[in-house]
C-alpha cells in the first residue's frame, strides 16, 4: 500500500546547478523535505496528515528544557531524583530506579541519544513539577511555533490506553526540529554514537542508524510504535546547505532510514550550494 503511494506521486522538480533535478517519492504515509535556514519547502507527500509521532515527541522535551537552560530557570548541573513514575516507565529506557539522582545533562543526553522514556519522565517532572504540566507547556509552545496540527498527550510517544492519541503532522514536525537544531547541545547529542552512563556501568546507544552512513547527517530523532509506524526526522549539512527531512509511516526494520536517506541523497542533488562571492578585480 505504501509503495503505491509513493508510486502514484508526482515528482517534485527543484533547479539545481546542473538543471532540473528531481526528488523522488519515498515510500512512507508521510514525508517532507525542508531546506532549514529559510523553511522552503523542497518535497511533500502528505505533509500535513495527522499521524501519531512516536518518540519524535521528545524533540519538544529537548526543545523546552533546552530553552529553560538558556533563560537560566534551571541548570544542565541540577540534580534530578527520579520519581515513582519514572522509575516504572516502559520501552527504551535507561532503567532508572526510584530516587535515583542524575543530572539534567545526563538525563537530556539519554533522551536526545538512546530515546529514554524514564529520562524524559524526569527531566519533564523537573522542570514543571509534574508530566502532566509539562506536556501543557509542550502544547503551547508548538502552538506559538505555528503547529496547526499538533497535540502531546505524554512526553516520551508510547500509546498508553487510558491516554487521548497524540497527534502531529509532518509539516509541524520540522518546524519543531528548525527550532530545536538553533541549540549546538541539541545537535552535539544527536550525533553522538555512544555515550556513557552512570559513570560507564550503562551505555546510551543512539538509535539512529543513520548516523556514519550518510554524509553529512548530524541528526536528530527516531520513532516507532504499532501505531505510528517508523518515524524518523532527520538533519543533515552539505556544501553550507542544512536539510531537514521527516518521515512517517515507513516500513519497518530500517525501512526509515532507507527511506531517508533517498530524500536527503535527491535533495541535495536538486539544491545548489551558496553562490561564492565574486573574485574582486583590480
Amino acid at each position: 500500500m505504501i509503495a503505491a503511494l509513493a508510486s502514484a506521486l508526482v515528482l517534485s522538480s527543484i533547479s539545481g546547478p546542473a538543471g532540473p533535478a528531481v526528488i523522488r517519492p519515498v515510500p512512507c504515509v508521510a514525508a517532507i523535505l525542508i531546506n532549514a535556514e529559510t523553511g522552503e519547502v523542497l518535497h511533500e507527500q502528505d505533509a500535513d496528515l495527522s499521524r501519531g509521532p512516536a518518540s519524535l515527541v521528545k524533540m519538544m522535551v529537548e526543545l523546552i528544557i533546552l530553552e529553560d537552560v538558556e533563560a537560566g530557570r534551571i541548570a544542565l548541573s541540577d540534580t534530578v531524583k527520579a520519581s515513582t513514575h519514572a522509575s516504572t516507565m516502559g520501552g527504551s529506557q535507561v532503567f532508572l530506579k526510584e530516587g535515583e539522582v542524575q543530572t539534567v545533562h545526563a538525563l537530556l543526553q539519554a533522551a536526545a541519544i538512546a530515546s529514554a522514556n524514564d529520562a524524559a519522565v524526569a527531566l519533564a517532572e523537573h522542570a514543571s513539577g509534574s508530566e502532566e504540566k509539562f506536556v501543557e507547556r509542550m502544547n503551547a509552545r508548538a502552538k506559538q511555533l505555528g503547529c496547526s496540527g499538533t497535540k502531546f498527550v505524554n512526553v516520551h510517544g508510547l500509546d498508553l490506553p487510558r491516554q487521548g492519541r497524540a497527534v502531529t503532522t509532518a509539516r509541524d514536525l520540522t518546524i519543531i526540529a528548525r527550532a530545536l537544531i538553533r541549540h549546538p547541545l541539541a545537535l552535539e547529542f544527536a550525533s553522538t554514537w555512544r555515550a556513557p552512563f552512570r559513570d560507564g556501568e550503562f551505555w546510551l546507544d543512539n538509535t539512529n542508524k543513520l548516523l556514519r552512513k550518510c554524509d553529512g547527517l548530524d541528526g536528530l530523532k527516531t520513532g516507532w510504535t504499532p501505531r505510528a509506524g517508523g518515524c524518523f526526522c532527520a538533519t543533515a549539512t552539505r556544501d553550507g546547505v542544512r536539510l531537514v527531512s521527516v518521515v512517517m509511516g515507513a516500513p519497518g526494520g530500517l525501512g526509515r532510514f532507507n527511506v531517508t536517506k533517498q530524500l536527503l541523497d535527491d535533495g541535495f542533488s536538486a539544491v545548489a550550494p551558496p553562490s561564492e562571492p565574486a573574485a574582486e578585480t583590480h
